[in-house]
């Protein structure tokens, strides 16, 4: 037999976390959506520069290569295995350069909007193997774009429902 404890319901005084650790959580959503508000906003940028201006960053390193370069609206990522070591220089190397007409092996349609391959980049003949990713512009944007939009509905939700 138990007999009945009064205290059960008395609420318990808890202290505060140390460092302020409790309310971390309350800007998570805030600094994510600003993430993504800056993604959008330098895709947007890079898709817009990248219809005239070709950026490319490389890095080498014995015998791999891995470039991430942005034309004509696209970002694309690739990486290169070659046989023997292509080049004695190892590290990473910057190029920009304007252009007038790329030629895309690529046809356009709705599922190549991102295209992830492996093996060789079309037109590289010299490497054994590797990867190569192509991602549009536009598609990252939107993508960075989900998320505030989501804030932005749930702000206007909670300030319609106060206001009733």
């Amino acid at each position: 037999m138990s007999a009945a404890t009064p205290d059960i319901l008395r609420p318990v005084h808890v202290d505060a976390e140390p460092f302020g650790q409790a309310g971390v959580r309350q800007y998570f959503g805030r600094i994510v959506t600003w993430v993504c508000v800056t993604g959008m906003i330098c895709a947007g940028g890079m898709w817009y520069r990248s219809t005239f201006w070709l950026d490319s960053l490389e890095w080498r390193g014995g015998n791999e290569e891995l470039r991430i370069s942005s034309i004509g609206g696209r970002l694309k990522v690739t990486g290169s295995t070659f046989e023997r070591k292509v080049n004695n220089n190892s590290g990473w190397l910057y190029r920009g350069r304007t252009f007038q007409m790329m030629r895309d092996v690529w046809q356009e349609s709705v599922y190549k909007t991102i295209g992830i391959e492996f093996g060789r980049e079309p037109g590289n003949t010299s490497a054994i193997g590797g990867f190569w990713l192509r991602i549009k512009w536009y598609l990252v944007a939107g993508v960075c774009a989900v998320i505030p939009l989501v804030q932005l509905l749930l702000w206007w939700k909670r300030s319609r429902e106060e206001a009733v």
